[in-house]
């Protein structure tokens, strides 16, 4: 299961390696995009795109082998909730995984914090035309928990041994916790 799929990036690269895979978002337009690019692949019969809520996931404890969000955590008005539902719905012994953007530590901080600030939204203006997105953006990952809270949150959820790694220079955290 994918949570947050938005356009369902992560969720068709499962369905080439997994069948019965689930993409789950909030964003009835992201799924249409998502649902496109399945048709396109040819993977519509291998990936399901659904509309729901992260916090309240619709389907029964223990349904599947693996539970993942990726860029969609700092969107959910609950992180700790959509963590206890991924759980909930992932068998015993499977992992849950995050991926998010998040604030790096060290000597490159002091270079990040100005690319994110100034820099980033300017190439969204150049680009995609659009500097509310990227000042999102830059809101979002500030305000969102460090990784060693994220990993407490995980751990709150009921996950087991919890562990993080930073990529990217420190940008993106991958957290993985098992039920």
């Amino acid at each position: 299961m994918d949570v947050a799929t938005g356009t369902g990036d992560l969720a068709l690269l499962w369905a080439g390696e997994a069948k019965g895979v689930v993409g789950l978002d909030s964003s009835q337009e992201m799924l249409r995009i998502a649902r496109a690019k399945a048709k396109a692949a040819g993977l519509q019969d291998q990936v399901t795109f659904t509309k729901g809520d992260a916090t309240s996931l619709p389907f029964p404890e223990g349904t599947f082998h693996c539970s993942t969000m990726a860029f969609g955590a700092r969107n959910v008005p609950d992180l700790g909730q959509a963590l206890a539902e991924m759980r909930r719905v992932t068998k015993s012994g499977c992992p849950v995984l995050s991926l998010e953007f998040t604030r790096p530590s060290g000597w490159f901080r002091l270079l990040f914090y100005p690319y994110l600030h100034y820099v980033l939204p300017i190439l969204g203006v150049l680009v995609g035309g659009n500097w509310r997105a990227y000042a999102w953006l830059r809101r979002s990952i500030n305000s969102f928990p460090e990784v060693q809270e994220v990993s407490r949150t995980m751990e709150e959820a009921g996950l087991s041994r919890v562990q993080f790694w930073r990529l990217n220079m420190g940008t993106v955290a991958i957290h993985v916790g098992w039920k």
